[in-house]
């Protein structure tokens, strides 16, 4: 019993020193197209299946580096390619100001939080 207690508390120690796994690439993100308030993205798949689950996230900030706006919109696809938006790029916040620039990455439903892509930066 005690050398059971001590490999679970070795186990659990290990998993507190290790980095977390991050979601592998799936998709490779680039602006399509950009307008003073809107941009739109085109999305090349890379992996085998799963393609039909991917959504891109558009977060736009304001100089502070606080969320604005958060857009989550599917892929349209035509075969291993595919295009989401148009997003919207203008927006401000009553206390900091106006969107300065916007993040996006392709993410896999339901979790909007991991990026399986890179990521691309503009300036609003």
């Amino acid at each position: 019993m005690m050398r059971r207690a001590v490999v679970l508390v070795l186990a659990a120690a290990l998993l507190l020193v290790l980095p977390a796994a991050s979601a592998p690439n799936v998709a490779t993100l680039a602006v399509a197209s950009s307008s003073a308030t809107s941009v739109s993205y085109a999305v090349t798949f890379t992996a085998h299946s799963g393609q039909y689950s991917l959504w891109v996230a558009n977060l736009c900030l304001d100089a502070a580096g606080v969320t604005v706006t958060a857009a989550y919109l599917p892929i349209v696809w035509k075969g291993p390619a595919g295009t989401a938006g148009p997003f919207a790029t203008d927006g401000s916040n009553p206390s900091t100001g106006p969107v300065v620039g916007c993040r996006a990455y392709v993410w896999k439903f339901p979790d909007a939080w991991t990026p399986v892509s890179n990521t691309v930066e503009i300036t609003a």
